[in-house]
């Protein structure tokens, strides 16, 4: 199991690793390193910035997460869950990325747990460094197609198995607190005033 922040540039900023994944999801990050070092500031997390997560992860003040799927949900609602899932695609590529580049990730890692954490390690690692000193790959990300209003592929997409890395399971939002709950509406209200972009109703249609 590895929890993972990543920048906007699909670099690995802080990962986390060695929870069992038969371990509930909102249990798994709340006993996470990565959660202690957030809530201890030890991550010098940028003031009034917050980190986006899906489903799985619990709505907190620093940790936004989408409005829970429902048959019937405002526009306002569904404009913040695309800009939510915009900005969260860059995880989503960082480890696409990441299992396209090393193969090993295709498939479940036949190895101890103390020898499959140093290979994560290793493989985050030298996965920020191509990042950083090759400013091309071969591996493109998804993007949008602003005017019909769908996502074209990545590449890594056509390399990744189904067996490979999985993401966690949705859990139910309960332990809210209203902080949070405020944070998510403003900024819900920004997406439709003053941070609207032209295509967004497209992308929720």
């Amino acid at each position: 199991m590895i929890l993972a922040l990543v920048d906007g540039n699909y670099n690995f900023t802080c990962i986390d690793i060695g929870s069992y994944g038969s371990q509930s999801d909102g249990g798994i990050f709340a006993k996470s390193n990565l959660m202690k070092a957030i809530e201890t500031k030890q991550l010098k997390i940028p003031e009034n910035s917050v980190i986006v997560g899906d489903d799985a992860f619990p709505l907190k003040s620093y940790l936004m997460k989408p409005y829970p799927r429902r048959f019937q949900q405002t526009d306002r609602e569904k404009i913040y869950n695309y800009r939510h899932c915009r900005a969260r695609r860059i995880v989503e590529n960082a480890f696409g990325i990441l299992a396209s580049r090393f193969r090993v990730f295709r498939k479940p890692i036949l190895l101890a747990p103390q020898t499959t954490v140093k290979l994560i390690k290793a493989s985050c690692a030298l996965h920020n460094w191509i990042r950083k000193s090759n400013s091309t790959s071969s591996i493109s990300v998804d993007i949008e197609d602003y005017e019909s209003g769908n996502i074209i592929p990545g590449t890594w997409r056509n390399d990744v198995g189904s067996e490979g890395i999985i993401p966690l399971r949705a859990t139910q939002e309960r332990n809210f607190i209203h902080e949070a709950r405020q944070k998510r509406e403003e900024f819900a209200d920004y997406f439709i005033g003053e941070g609207a972009v032209n295509w967004q109703h497209k992308m929720i249609n």
